[in-house]
């Protein structure tokens, strides 16, 4: 159910929900919902739009218990939208959504240049076709063909066994894989199958050859270590990299060499065993918690997947916006809203936190 106390908003998102006022139908790609429409505060409602202008008394306004809230501040002309967006107003209203967990969103009623992200009217919309309702139809996914499966071979006489080696051939694909691979014993028995390919004379030239030798060093030296530690995994959900990378001194770099056939390649040695130190991880003193879902009036989300959102697009502009007003938002004593963290310690708050479906992230002061 949708609280929309307003008539006459009520009557201007009608030219978007055509079944107003009596309900709304959503329909995306993933699911169509039915959902009724009352001006009375009810305990089953599950989004509230409230509306007011610059000039409204706040403590009048009172969103009911709903998981999604929205406050459309309506502005007339371009003068009232200058003077809102440069003055104390803006922040009183801001801060007083962070406190309602609602989301902020402004309606300009006069003609104006659109912008790239949607706002008024068309942000309503949006919210509600992406708001996870309770009561939702999910539409069938579409079934990918099967694939034919290949006739079969005739048997080939059989070989005597070798000691398994990976494929290599002088026209297979580069040897470099998508990701890390994680069994250095595999790429080291690459190795070998080069040496031997060069024992055998298989490489029709010098280039081919050092080509392949190439690509099974870089194979080998991306098995050593990551060299690349992005600070956006955690913005997508995807802890599963927050490892420090190693850097190799040149004195832990061997060279195999072969004077009969000209074999040559540097490749980087495994580091000398060390005495084990404790895990090293991101340590950057206080860090904010923050429930997206909570700002975002339950726009944002992660009820399909702990470790992914629904909207990443808006995760990365909350993510930009905290950042420049961190100080704002340390002050915010609502623990459903932010929380203060530090050391390596958010890494599991953020993961237990997300197993009901609210999105946190973690914020760093710049």
């Amino acid at each position: 159910m949708i609280y929309i106390p307003s008539s006459e908003l009520v009557t201007l998102l009608k030219e978007y929900f055509p079944t107003l006022p009596s309900s709304i139908e959503i329909s995306n790609k993933y699911f169509t919902s039915s959902q009724k429409v009352t001006q009375s505060n009810d305990t089953s409602i599950e989004f509230s739009i409230l509306t007011c202008t610059p000039a409204t008394d706040l403590s009048t306004l009172t969103f009911p218990d709903s998981e999604g809230k929205l406050l459309l501040v309506q502005l007339p002309n371009p003068e009232a939208y200058e003077s809102f967006m440069s003055s104390p107003t803006i922040d009183t209203i801001s801060n007083w959504c962070l406190d309602s967990s609602a989301e902020l969103c402004i309606h300009r009623t006069y003609p104006h240049e659109i912008s790239e992200e949607k706002e008024g009217l068309e942000r309503v919309k949006e919210a509600l076709d992406n708001f996870m309702w309770e009561e939702r139809v999910d539409k069938p996914r579409p079934t990918l063909p099967e694939v034919p499966s290949k006739p079969s071979q005739p048997s080939q006489p059989s070989q005597p066994s070798q000691p398994s080696q990976p494929s290599l051939s002088l026209h297979s694909p580069p040897l470099i894989p998508d990701s890390d691979p994680d069994d250095l014993f595999k790429v080291m028995s690459m190795v070998q199958s080069v040496r031997s390919m060069s024992l055998n004379n298989s490489f029709p030239s010098d280039t081919a050859r050092r080509k392949k030798a190439e690509e099974v060093a870089k194979l080998l030296q991306l098995a050593m270590g990551d060299d690349e530690d992005s600070d956006d995994d955690w913005e997508n959900g995807d802890f599963s990299d927050l490892n420090v990378p190693v850097t190799l001194p040149p004195s832990s770099v061997e060279t195999f060499k072969d004077d009969d056939k000209g074999w040559d390649v540097t490749l980087p040695s495994p580091p000398s065993p060390s005495p084990p130190s404790p895990s090293v991880s991101k340590d950057v003193g206080v860090v904010l918690l923050v429930n997206l879902s909570k700002l975002s009036g339950g726009t944002i989300h992660c009820k399909n997947d702990k470790n992914s959102n629904n909207d990443p697009v808006a995760v990365s502009k909350w993510k930009k916006k905290i950042e420049e007003e961190w100080k704002v938002y340390d002050k915010v004593e609502d623990e459903g809203v932010v929380k203060r963290s530090g050391g390596s310690v958010w890494v599991e708050a953020v993961r237990e936190m997300r197993k009901g479906g609210e999105f946190w992230i973690p914020v760093f002061q710049k």
